[in-house]
């Protein structure tokens, strides 16, 4: 294959996979300024649907815990402020990292079976209490008894309806894995609540059935008495006793039965923790909205502040730090305007710290009127403004030579390598 098919091959599949995927999320939310702050971090996305639109909600974590969610459009880089929107994309969720922790906490405790996925197994028990017709005929035969023949008409039916039960089961134990699997890989809003009531569904429908093969069992356990007092030869009773025991596998059912109450308590404890801060979940999104427009307003460069007062004033942090430095201070006329810099810049900086991100934005923007005013009127005559920093200054004449000697290396490295060989032939 050449290079250029080969080339072609790979931008055709970069393309396709741009266009099935869209964006990354996570290298968005990562380039939004002020969006993400220290001691958060961010892992992995989810795409969910909600109505007909599409969207990636990114969970935002504090070492292992989850502390919040952002929502963002699948079509384009937008973040979602539709708070409806976003009450019902955080719930779903949420509700997928509790859930699947709650799996997870199942099946790493023994004591515990997550019997959801055994539909085939429910399935079989329902066609071997159907063949358990057959030995209670032949023990109705085998011993020619009134009681016993009533006992064994009733047994059947029993039996039926165990099966049909067993059948139900199989079914909507089905059906939740299923719709499990799919909420899981491609989840729509709102599909929590199904999920949670088709698996209520089989956590009752088992009940039932442990609550049928209870009355069949202590039925079984009649029918042995009988049995045990009939008049026939001993190998005989010891045979009818054996064909009056239930199918092997149908003990299973008491086994589920078991771990049927915790695991319904555990499905039932997530759900109702998630319903509980579901509109807690926008409510901090939109404080995480409020303080990025907060750090971009104090931490980012601003045009208005690069226009009037230049380049390294751009930034409220910086022009902050340049103004009130102790060595630039007196040197500037507006000393009315100085002071009351020094107080905006503070009061933003502290109602930051606080979340107060309003009154922040508010203090910031005076304070950048402060920097403007004061740049305006210029130094003190005969000052000559503030000193240069020759660290920075310095330290960026050394990068640019490094990297100059880098590009440099690159470009000449064939030359570089050639005379070497030369050098190692002539010695």
């Amino acid at each position: 294959m050449s290079k250029m098919r080969y080339f072609t091959i790979i931008i055709l599949l970069m393309l396709f996979f741009a266009g099935v995927y869209g964006y990354d999320p996570t290298v968005f939310v990562s380039g939004e300024a002020g969006l993400i702050v220290d001691g958060e971090q961010i892992k992995n996305f989810k795409e969910l649907k909600h109505g007909e639109q599409n969207f990636y909600v990114v969970p935002v974590y504090s070492g292992e815990e989850t502390i919040g969610f952002i929502s963002l459009e699948k079509e384009q880089e937008n973040l979602v402020n539709k708070k409806v929107t976003n009450n019902a994309l955080f719930k779903t969720s949420d509700f997928i990292i509790e859930y699947s922790e709650t799996k997870k906490q199942i099946n790493d405790d023994p004591a515990l079976v997550w019997f959801v996925s055994e539909s085939l197994r429910a399935k079989n028990i329902a066609n071997f209490l159907e063949s358990e017709k057959n030995h209670l005929t032949l023990i109705d035969n085998e011993l020619s008894d009134a009681a016993v023949a009533s006992l064994v008409i009733t047994m059947k039916n029993q039996l039926t309806d165990l099966s049909l039960k067993a059948i139900e089961l199989s079914s909507k134990m089905e059906t939740a894995t299923e719709m499990e699997t799919n909420f899981l890989n491609l989840p729509e809003t709102g599909q929590e609540t199904d999920l949670k009531n088709a698996l209520d569904d089989v956590f009752d429908t088992l009940k039932e059935l442990d609550e049928m093969s209870l009355v069949y069992n202590a039925n079984v356990d009649t029918l042995k008495g009988l049995i045990s007092t009939a008049d026939v030869e001993l190998d005989t009773k010891r045979s009818l006793l054996d064909l009056a025991d239930p199918p092997a596998d149908y003990s299973i059912i008491g086994t589920w039965a078991t771990n049927v109450d915790k695991l319904q308590l555990l499905i039932e404890n997530t759900f109702n923790m998630v319903i509980s801060r579901a509109s807690n979940w926008a409510d901090l999104f939109e404080n995480r909205l409020d303080r990025q427009k907060a750090f971009i307003e104090l931490f980012e460069p601003d045009s208005k502040l690069k226009t009037e007062a230049g380049q390294s004033y751009a930034v409220l942090e910086n022009a902050a730090g340049i103004m009130l430095s102790e060595e630039n201070a007196p040197l500037w006329k507006n000393q009315a305007d100085l002071k009351l810099l020094e107080s905006n810049w503070e009061k933003a900086q502290n109602f930051y710290s606080k979340g107060d991100y309003q009154e922040s934005i508010n203090f910031a923007k005076r304070a950048k009127n402060n920097v403007i005013s004061i740049k305006k009127e210029g130094f003190v005559d005969g000052s000559p403004g503030p000193e240069p920093n020759y660290n920075l200054l310095f330290n960026g004449i050394i990068a640019i030579l490094a990297i100059g000697a880098i590009v440099f290396i690159i470009k000449n490295k064939d030359k570089i390598l050639g005379s070497k060989e030369e050098e190692k032939v002539e010695f």
